[in-house]
């Protein structure tokens, strides 16, 4: 039975032999410290994008007209998301519209029939954010 993920691995490994052949010497013990150390640098690296990201969509939209409202502040996430107009905006699925009242108010209040999930595609993905089929 083949095991995907194993065999992953080891042609990783084979790869990175190529890379560096002195790894053979290092220890287990070694290795695994290593690799925590490189996950945790990709994590951190992630995190560092994903903030810097948000502080400049927030840059963005303060500049934008009509500005946003209320005011977004650059670390402070808590006027964000469906709680604000215009974040909403962008960030509402395409399968409902922002501008109606009772769309707004069923997604803030997280209505059974108005769910936002990762297979809801916000308009901001799309060409004057409207969705052309």
């Amino acid at each position: 039975m083949e095991h995907p993920r194993e065999n992953y691995t080891y042609k990783c490994y084979k790869e990175l032999l190529q890379w560096v052949s002195s790894i053979r010497e290092v220890s287990q013990a070694d290795l695994t410290q290593v690799i925590q150390q490189l996950g945790q640098g990709a994590d951190s690296a992630r995190s560092d994008d994903t903030h810097l990201l948000k502080v400049e969509v927030a840059n963005w939209l303060m500049r934008s007209s009509p500005k946003a409202n209320p005011p977004l502040i650059k670390n402070d996430k808590s006027r964000r998301g469906f709680y604000n107009d215009s974040t909403g905006r962008l960030l509402c699925p395409i399968d409902y519209d922002w501008n109606n009242a009772i769309h707004r108010k069923n997604i803030r209040e997280l209505h059974p029939d108005f769910l936002v999930s990762a297979q809801s595609w916000p308009t901001f993905l799309y060409t004057d954010y409207q969705f052309d089929p």
